[in-house]
């Protein structure tokens, strides 16, 4: 049996020289789409050292097969073998991708992967769990209470991203709370513990509930928004549609392409990590209980369109990841907002960067 193997050539040979061939053709495929989820280069990713990773797994995939006679022994694998081999090659390269960049991400472990300085944990003030009714439902709410900075300051309502929860602001409450900015961030319609399902029109009742709430605990007469993602979207429809907001903050908002849908790409982002808390933790819930994509959720939204541009500062990744450049600008002209203020940092990351935090600080001092 041996020898009838070799004399067809090396089985596990010719499927280590697919292996690394569909490797090489991965970091391809992640330089040109961008796919810095699942980048082995750093983050964000460095397109030319990936190219130079890709090229050399595949000069060394081709020069170890051919290093030895018996790898390519003619005949060598043919047919119905050969595609076996080649299928079995790019799942084992496809599985290897997603775990090594899972591994990196995780271990810190990247290569030419910038170095980034740990937050501080700033000291906050108090923090309280609130609960707004709205129509009969009890929506839970972090209410934080600024340090003692002896400055009243404007207060700041938080909305999350898509799929989120009111935790993934409590870093940036903190921060605004120890600059003496209360705040409450709360779990939008469908999302979180929130009782309430999705529907018509979306978000505004508690949105409304929300900012009273904060105006009657605060006592101001003005509040800002600060939107993550689609929050952030909706914190522009708040600038259009609510007086007693002063200012919205837009951290990188869905793009929304002219037609009204979204300009958006999941794969660049896209990690084991994520890929999982997605499967087990529905994004968006609707009344009856069925799931609410984000193009809907978005399309249900209606911005207005006639917003002071001076009352929306829009804050956006300055490389391409969930949102590009190009169409964030084109999504800020959309609504006449003016350029986005493009900034380090790829979409899940950017609301906590020390960067991100101090220019949301500025823009709500004025």
């Amino acid at each position: 049996m041996k020898n009838v193997v070799h004399a067809r050539g090396d089985l596990p040979a010719m499927l280590i020289m697919f292996f690394f061939l569909a490797l090489g053709l991965w970091q391809f495929l992640v330089a040109w789409k961008k796919l810095n989820g699942i980048s082995l280069t750093g983050c964000p990713d460095r397109k030319y050292w990936t190219i130079a990773a890709g090229l050399l797994m595949i000069v060394i995939s081709g020069s170890w097969y051919f290093s030895e006679p018996s790898h390519f022994a003619a005949p060598d694998v043919e047919g119905v073998e050969t595609l076996v081999l080649l299928t079995l090659g790019i799942l084992a390269a496809t599985i290897a991708q997603f775990f090594l960049s899972f591994i990196f991400r995780i271990t810190g472990i990247s290569f030419a992967r910038k170095k980034r300085v740990g937050l501080p944990v700033p000291e906050a003030g108090g923090t309280e769990t609130v609960y707004v009714e709205t129509d009969g439902l009890r929506v839970p709410a972090l209410l934080m209470n600024p340090c003692e900075t002896g400055d009243i300051n404007v207060p700041v309502m938080l909305i999350h991203e898509y799929g989120g929860s009111r935790e993934d602001l409590r870093g940036l409450a903190t921060f605004l709370s120890s600059e003496g900015h209360a705040s409450i961030a709360f779990d939008i319609d469908g999302h979180g513990m929130n009782p309430r399902g999705l529907s018509s029109p979306f978000m505004e009742i508690t949105v409304e509930a929300m900012a009273e709430t904060l105006v009657e605990r605060t006592g101001s007469n003005e509040i800002v928004v600060v939107g993550v993602g689609m929050g952030g979207i909706a914190a522009v429809k708040c600038a259009g549609d609510r007086e007693e907001v002063l200012h919205a903050v837009a951290v990188d908002p869905t793009a929304i392409a002219a037609d009204g849908s979204c300009a958006v790409n999941a794969l660049r982002e896209l990690n084991i990590l994520d890929v999982l808390v997605s499967a087990f933790k529905p994004p968006a819930r609707h009344e009856p209980g069925t799931r609410v994509s984000l193009s809907k959720l978005i399309g249900g939204m209606k911005v207005p369109e006639n917003i002071a541009s001076g009352n929306v500062t829009v804050l956006s990744t300055a490389g391409t990841w969930l949102n590009s450049p190009e169409s964030s600008t084109a999504a800020a002209s959309k609504f006449h907002l003016g350029k986005p203020v493009f900034i380090e940092g790829s979409h899940y990351s950017l609301p906590g960067e020390r960067s991100t935090r101090e220019l949301i600080l500025d823009i709500i001092r004025g």
